[in-house]
């Protein structure tokens, strides 16, 4: 109790000895203690707490504070600059952490030249098919599409005469009637 200076209940002592000794025989050293002067109790309510007689420590003198109070401020800075220098490090072991490793970029080299090798045959794959061949193929695509176009044209007009023709013959206006049946035209298509 006197190197830490600090208050305890008998309780506190009694739990901090790990209950090797019995709480009476506790309370007994503290209550003599107390009658010796190197402790000092204070009742609160029931319990009584027990304190460092403060008189029989030794006194400091402003001096002693002043050079105690500078070495606190020395080590306080001395703390922030070591705290600044561990955030600096963790910061570089951080980025020393993600970056790859030599041998994983070796990996990563070599794949990427397979890879290389790989696009550049397939390059040279079509560089070399005959031209002729890729005209023809356009020829025909472009046949394909022009007949598709028509055909579509030809059944729109086909679709739109049909409308037109129910809508004649319908109580409904054409908006109704392409509402209700639920075809889909676009604008300028009526």
């Amino acid at each position: 109790m006197v190197e830490q200076n600090r208050p305890y209940s008998a309780n506190d002592v009694y739990s901090n000895l790990r209950q090797e000794f019995s709480k009476a025989l506790v309370v007994k050293v503290l209550d003599a203690s107390v009658t010796s002067g190197v402790l000092k109790e204070k009742v609160i309510g029931k319990q009584k707490i027990y304190y460092t007689n403060q008189d029989n420590l030794e006194k400091c003198d402003e001096s002693a504070i002043a050079e105690y109070d500078a070495k606190v401020d020395k080590l306080s800075e001395k703390l922030a600059a070591l705290s600044s220098r561990h955030k600096e490090l963790q910061n570089e072991l951080k980025t020393l952490s993600s970056t790859e490793t030599t041998e994983r970029l070796s990996e990563l080299t070599t794949e990427l030249k397979e890879k290389i090798k790989h696009l550049k045959a397939e390059l040279a794959k079509w560089e070399s098919t005959d031209q002729d061949a890729v005209l023809e193929e356009s020829r025909k695509t472009m046949e394909l599409e022009a007949s598709l176009s028509k055909m579509l044209v030809k059944r729109k007009r086909i679709a739109l005469e049909m409308l037109n023709a129910i809508s004649e013959n319908s109580p409904m206006t054409k908006q109704e009637l392409v509402d209700r049946i639920g075809i889909e035209l676009e604008p300028g298509e009526w």
